[in-house]
């Protein structure tokens, strides 16, 4: 039963709830047509009463000047009413407050004025229509704005509001006197605009679009959106908007005065798109969306080393601005092709120390097209520097970056932990590094790169120097820290040709070769002016060479490792190894600056055998070493010219062996030592063995570049094909033999040398040039010299092994002889000019003393290959003992003395006496003094023949026993074919005279065809008739004797002489006798009667 009840109250209260329900709604709606009936009655009032705007032209402007606080006035107005009052207002126009110039002029303005609101001294528009309008809004200097007035509520002027403002092809001049004094005047033309209820305290909404007019140029400008103005009590700046902005080609650079004091770098020009969304305020805001610039001209000196003229830049951003920070939380940047992505937070910007946070990324960048956007202001000196000059190409990408710090931060990276502020990783690909036209370039280069904190890290590097490829890790440590820098790295490379011919280019380029592949290490630490330096470079497998010092090829073990130290004052190479299997090289190397700089090195080598060296080392090579050898040594000089270094130290030579040349023999069994003394290497006294010969030498060398060889020797016994000598026909050796000579290039110098040969001593200096085709020029001293010994040496040649013909010497001297020979004639005082040429030797202007007088003359010995000598002689004898150069020919002794003297030239050609004397050839002029004729057979079978010792007034000579004692013998000699002739040969005596006319073998030594006439010169005491050669004597008137002939024939040691009739003999015998014994002429017309004696 409850139940029940409680169901029917429920059911009575909801059918009253329903009741009073219906009767509300009745109740309003006839009160809404209460208040339209009175609206309606006050309307038809007021239109009534307003109908004609003329009849209150003034109440009305009244009541606009009050209103606006301004002149107001128009052409025409009218009033229309429909549902509610429209009037409409002709070329109107409001005054500035001052009244001297337009606010506003409109060539039409509409509005529809609300009713109700008037009776509350309220004027609303409901709706503000302008056609045409030129509005100028002003911001003064003190940054009022000529439209803030009618912001402002006053009690004592009416309200005047307008729900709706509607702008058509609309011009509105702003122009700003804040920003710039004499004022910065921006124009939209072609202005259309709505906005809706723009009162303080109310949110309007409006649409704009305009055209924008500045600097002659044109730009489109669109706004939709609503401004929520601030109320009555707060500045109107604090209203907020909330819009989207499209923009179209907006001239960036008029623009500038209202942010320049706000940036650090100069004015921006350019043109500027937008199609943005702006929410906020002047004091805080959102925004975000599209900004495109073209055009652009960015000028930032501190930071950007020139301006920034990009083609296009397209920017996608969302920020959030209050009045502490300016937050760009999203920035997507397209310039030109390259993106840039990141984010910008500029913190605390009431203060003098803004916070930066910043963080970036970009896609690959050209440095040919983009290095000029390197921020270079914002990086410290050193680093700047580097990437402005040295960088040249390449693609970069930031992979990272971020800069989060304030001003004084990044001012002073320097301080503190500051350097923290910036991180940057980016990589590399195809870098190009130019450090100058003399260096190559560091080309093909990939890699990390890294800023963090205070280092500058690469990591990964690779690329190319020159062709020469390498991979490196470093970093610049500290460098931006007041500190110095530090440069720790380590590096590998695969060095070229190209790469070593660089790294020698300045005095050695033309002296170093390489080839092939190596590989080098090298390691580093330290500032600028202490910087230390590792390298280990394996060049096994390369070929490399310096000059014809070394020649390595591929494929030996070679290494070269060094620690350095590079400071202001020097640089040191300690624990410097250079290994040349099986050489090893271990030193120091010390190069101080300062002038044309200098070098000290040091090193020492370990004991190696020479033979398993010598085949890398060509200069030493053609010495065909072999034999131990270890050296430690110091070097002194200008760099780049090692030549030129003065070099001290010691070789210790072991049981070791040399072939100077293919001339000499082996030089062995060497053991002593090297000594290096400034540019020059000597050795100390060595016992050696040459080829057969010992030797005790001493050796110096000069000039490593050219060298020049000193040597001095002695030896008890040389066999001079143990020196590149032979001769023809014998073997040749000298005896105590010592010498001091130099030897440069292929000239040897004989300062002095000494030995003898046979019984001959000779002492010779002078040069030997060219050891191949030898000139040699001396000079010969000798206290005994046989002739036949200096044609066993003119007769040497070379040894050498060639397929040419053997070479000949050419040899100048000057010969002094104390004492010696030729042949079998001593002689005394030589004095000569000799000189060999083509195997042919000449005496000029020889002089010496022999035979007991004076020779002198010139002789030129032609030394024929495979032939005898042969002589040719232009010669003066002066008063020579006839007994001793009868040894010449190998006559008798004794046979004729006193002195000769004789001039001719012979020639003659062979070895031997007998050879001599069949080729001897040549004219000789005789002339003997003072003398005896003694054992000659035919004058004893003349004188025998004669018998006039009884008859005579003198006595005969006896041959056999003293002789004929003459005062003079003159004769012209020829000889040809072995044959001596005479014609004139004339003995001139007290007793008598004698010529003979013929010829005499020499070689055989026999007369033949031989006439001797004697002409006695004493008176005959007898008659004529008593003579046993009676009508074979020629007599004179006076009786004495003319003359009486003989033949002669046969040896000289038995002569055969018949005594012959005057008329027997040829015309030209008689002829000569006539002449040399003066015959009178009757007997060339009357022979039988001077033979006769009537």
């Amino acid at each position: 039963m409850k139940g029940k009840e409680d169901a029917h109250r429920s059911g009575i209260a909801a059918r009253q709830a329903d009741t009073m329900t219906k009767k509300k709604k009745i109740t309003l709606l006839l009160a809404a047509a209460v208040v339209a009936l009175a609206l309606a009655v006050l309307a038809g009032m007021i239109a009534t009463r307003f109908l004609n705007l003329d009849t209150h032209r003034e109440d009305l402007l009244h009541a606009l000047r009050t209103a606006l606080d301004r002149e107001v006035l128009y052409r025409e107005g009218s009033l229309s009413f429909r549902l509610q009052p429209t009037f409409t207002f002709t070329g109107v126009v409001i005054r500035e407050k001052d009244g001297a110039s337009d606010f506003i002029t409109a060539d039409r303005v509409t509005f529809k004025l609300a009713v109700l609101p008037l009776l509350k001294k309220n004027v609303v528009l409901r709706r503000l229509e302008m056609e045409n309008p030129r509005i100028h809004l002003i911001r003064d200097r003190s940054g009022i704005f000529n439209i803030g007035d009618l912001f402002e509520e006053k009690k004592d002027r009416i309200a005047l509001k307008a729900r709706r403002i509607i702008i058509r092809n609309g011009r509105l001049s702003f122009t700003d006197r804040q920003i710039l004094p004499e004022g910065l005047t921006t124009t939209l033309e072609n202005l259309d605009l709505r906005i809706d209820h723009p009162e303080r305290g109310r949110k309007a909404a409006f649409r704009i679009s305009a055209t924008v007019d500045d600097e002659s140029k044109s730009g489109k400008l669109a706004l939709a959106g609503t401004l929520d103005i601030s109320g009555s009590t707060e500045p109107i700046l604090s209203s907020r908007i909330d819009t989207s902005i499209r923009a179209e080609r907006l001239n960036v650079g008029w623009y500038w005065p209202y942010y320049s004091r706000y940036v650090p770098f100069r004015k921006i020009t350019g043109q500027l798109d937008m199609d943005t969304r702006y929410k906020g305020n002047f004091h805080e805001f959102t925004s975000g969306g599209t900004l495109t610039l073209r055009d652009l001209n960015f000028d930032y000196p501190p930071i950007f080393h020139a301006p920034l003229k990009p083609g296009t830049v397209e920017a996608r951003y969302e920020m959030k601005f209050d009045r502490r920070d300016l937050a760009v939380e999203k920035l997507d940047v397209h310039v030109d092709g390259v993106n840039v992505r990141g984010s910008c937070l500029l913190k605390d910007l009431h203060t003098d120390d803004i916070l930066i946070d910043a963080r970036a990324v970009t896609t690959p960048i050209s440095w040919e097209s983009y290095s000029h956007y390197i921020p270079y202001g914002v990086i410290p000196k050193d680093v700047a520097d580097f990437i402005e000059q040295k960088i040249k190409g390449g693609q970069f990408r930031l992979d990272e970056g971020r800069l989060y710090g304030r001003i004084s931060q990044i001012a002073h990276m320097e301080k503190g932990d500051n350097a923290n502020v910036l991180y940057i990783r980016g990589s590399a690909e195809e870098g190009l590094l130019k450090y100058g036209p003399d260096i190559p370039d560091f080309s093909g280069i990939s890699g990390t790169l890294e800023l963090k904190g205070p280092d500058f890290i690469l990591s990964g590097m690779k690329g190319q120097f020159g062709d020469a490829p390498f991979s490196l890790e470093g970093k610049l440590a500290d460098y931006c820290l007041a500190s110095p820098t530090r440069y720790p790295f380590t590096m590998t490379m695969t060095p070229t040709a190209k790469a070593v011919d660089w790294l020698f280019r300045d005095e050695l380029e033309d002296e170093i070769f390489y080839d092939g592949k190596s590989t080098l290490h090298l390691s580093g630490n330290g500032y600028t002016d202490n910087y230390n330096l590792n390298a280990v470079w394996d060049l096994s497998s390369a070929a490399y060479g310096y000059s014809d010092l070394i020649h390595k090829p591929a494929g030996r073990t070679s290494r070269l490792s060094f620690k350095s130290n590079l400071n202001v004052r020097e640089i040191k190479l300690s624990d410097l190894h250079y290994e040349l299997a099986p050489l090893a090289l271990d030193g120091s190397l010390k190069y101080r600056h300062g002038g044309k700089g200098r070098i000290d090195l040091e090193f020492r080598t370990n004991a190696i055998r020479m033979e398993d060296v010598a085949p890398v080392l060509p200069r030493l090579r053609g010495f065909k070493p072999r034999g131990q050898i270890q050296a430690s040594a110091r070097a002194e000089g200008a760099p780049g010219n090692p030549a030129e270094w003065r070099w001290s130290g010691d070789a210790i030579l072991a049981e070791a062996s040399f072939e100077p040349s293919d001339l000499v023999k082996p030089l062995t069994h060497v053991n002593g030592n090297i000594r290096f003394r400034g540019d020059r290497i000597e050795t100390s006294r060595l016992n050696v063995q040459l080829g057969s010969s010992p030797l005790s030498l001493k050796g110096m060398m000069t000039h490593l570049k050219k060298p020049v060889y000193a040597l001095t020797f002695s030896s008890p016994d040389l066999d001079v094909a143990d020196i590149g000598l032979r001769h023809p026909k014998q073997s040749v050796r000298l005896k105590n033999i010592s010498a001091r000579a130099t030897y440069t290039g292929s000239d040897l110098h004989i300062s002095s040398m000494m030995f003898h040969l046979n019984d001959s001593i000779v002492n010779v200096k002078g040069l030997i040039a060219d050891l191949d085709s030898p000139k040699i020029e001396m000079t010969l001293a000798s206290p005994y010299l046989d002739t036949s010994d200096l044609l066993i040496l003119a007769q040497l040649d070379s040894t050498r092994k060639t397929k040419t013909l053997p070479s000949r010497i050419r040899l100048k001297a000057d010969l002094s002889v104390d004492s010696g020979k030729i042949g079998k004639v001593p002689f005394r005082k030589l004095q000569s000019a000799l000189a060999l040429e083509e195997n042919i030797l000449y005496l000029d202007g020889f002089e010496f003393l022999a035979l007991g007088g004076k020779i002198s003359g010139k002789s030129r010995i032609d030394l024929a290959n495979g032939g005898s000598p042969r002589y040719q002689s232009g010669f003066k004898l002066d008063k020579l003992s006839l007994e001793q150069c009868f040894q010449l020919f190998d006559i008798q002794e004794g046979l004729i003395t006193g002195s000769l003297s004789a001039q001719g030239d012979l020639t003659a050609k062979g070895e031997k006496a007998e050879e001599l004397k069949k080729t001897l050839l040549g004219n000789v002029r005789v002339q003997m003094e003072k003398g005896t004729l003694k054992k000659f057979s035919a004058l004893s079978k003349i004188f025998s023949i004669l018998n006039v010792s009884q008859l005579l007034k003198l006595q005969l000579p006896d041959m056999a026993v003293g002789g004929m004692p003459y005062d003079r013998i003159t004769a012209t000699l020829s000889f040809k074919d072995g044959i001596l002739s005479s014609k004139d040969c004339l003995v001139k005596s007290d007793a008598m005279n004698l010529v003979a006319v013929g010829n005499l073998d020499i070689v055989r030594m026999e007369l033949f065809e031989t006439t001797v006439g004697v002409q006695p010169l004493q008176t005959v005491d007898k008659v004529v008739s008593l003579i046993p050669v009676v009508g074979w004597i020629l007599t004179d008137k006076n009786r004495n004797v003319i003359s009486v002939y003989f033949e002669l024939k046969g040896p000289v040691g038995d002569v055969e002489a018949t005594v012959i009739p005057v008329k027997s003999m040829s015309r030209g015998i008689f002829d000569i006798f006539k002449n040399i014994f003066q015959l009178p002429a009757k007997l060339f017309t009357d022979t039988g009667e001077v033979i006769l004696g009537r």
